[in-house]
């Protein structure tokens, strides 16, 4: 059965009315890569070991969505609003790159967990994520 959403007369879809919800989020998306790309380097560089991961995140971001928000974890889908939904996106994005930061800071990996699996198994090599080397310091 389709159901019909009437606002001020003109009946649409709910499949048709999603549409300047997506027009207005990849407008979004512009703003921030337009947005970005005249940031002080700080704000990209705070960004960037998330950047680096990107099998990792995508893969973290999947699974912990789903948990979150469908049938086979929390359930909480249904019961949040959009704009709680996107408050929890944002969350999850923000501890991935906090995680990011830890893992190719502290910890000193070159590459994430997954991303190092993806190239042994392209490779063939059996090599895990190696700390980086030192570099030599140099006196000034």
């Amino acid at each position: 059965m389709l159901s019909v959403v009437e606002a001020d007369g003109l009946a649409a879809t709910p499949q048709a009315a999603a549409i300047p919800m997506a027009l207005s989020v990849t407008l979004a998306f512009l703003y921030a890569a337009v947005f970005l790309q005249r940031a002080p380097r700080s704000w990209i560089s705070f960004f960037a070991p998330a950047g680096r991961m990107p099998l990792t995140n995508y893969l973290f971001q999947s699974i912990a969505m789903g948990a979150l928000l469908s049938g086979w974890g929390l359930s909480l889908g249904p019961h949040l609003s959009y704009w709680q939904t996107a408050v929890v996106g944002v969350m999850v994005f923000g501890l991935q790159v906090l995680l990011s930061r830890l893992w190719l800071g502290p910890m000193k990996m070159k590459q994430g967990p997954l991303e190092a699996l993806w190239r042994a198994w392209t490779y063939r090599g059996l090599t895990m994520p190696h700390a980086r080397p030192e570099m030599p310091r140099t006196s000034a």
